[in-house]
């Protein structure tokens, strides 16, 4: 079974992976509200060449608003990622419990998993899109919003993936069990 432990062994990285990603998406949601905190502060400072930070943004076409809008979609994304990366890392947990990603029951919630991320993200996409419209129809020298992308609708896609690869092996087990089937009692014919 050195291929089941193999798949053990995946299991248990990806895991760690996923919480590495959940501490990663901490820091990056405190960062933005840490920066949205010092940018009202320091916004207006002297720079000491006589301009400000704003004054010196706008010579590279980003405003202040931008900048908080910019940063509001962060923490969202963050949002999301902390969000998909501790449900994921408790689905690896399951499977890690079973021993065996090989069961109907981790199959179905594996295709779960990969919905949960491709929804949760597209939602995420339509929300931070109509945040960011609602901002720039306030403040049309916003500019373009790209900081924020799906990875987790790929990720999801290929769980989906996986969940058809998973199961086809169990699909073939399941067929080639044997049948038990009980034979039926014989009656006895009354003797006269």
């Amino acid at each position: 079974m050195k291929s089941l432990k193999r798949i053990q062994i995946l299991v248990k990285i990806c895991r760690v992976v996923c919480y590495i990603l959940f501490a990663c998406f901490i820091a990056g949601a405190a960062g933005c509200v840490l920066g949205m905190i010092i940018l009202n502060f320091v916004k207006d400072i002297n720079l000491g060449n006589g301009s400000t930070l704003t004054a010196e943004l706008a010579k590279n076409g980003i405003t202040i608003n931008g900048c908080y809008a910019m940063m509001a979609a962060g923490i969202v994304g963050c949002g999301v990622g902390i969000f998909l990366s501790i449900y994921t890392a408790h689905f690896f947990k399951k499977v890690i419990d079973e021993g065996t990603p090989f069961k109907r029951p981790l199959i179905r919630e594996l295709r779960i998993v990969g919905l949960v991320n491709v929804l949760v993200n597209i939602g995420a996409s339509i929300l931070i899109g109509i945040g960011f419209g609602i901002a720039k129809g306030i403040d049309p020298g916003i500019g373009k919003l790209n900081n924020y992308s799906g990875v987790s609708i790929v990720f999801g896609l290929v769980l989906l993936l996986l969940s058809l690869f998973i199961e086809y092996p169990v699909e073939l087990e399941e067929s080639n069990k044997p049948i038990d089937v009980q034979p039926e009692p014989v009656e006895e014919e009354n003797k006269q």
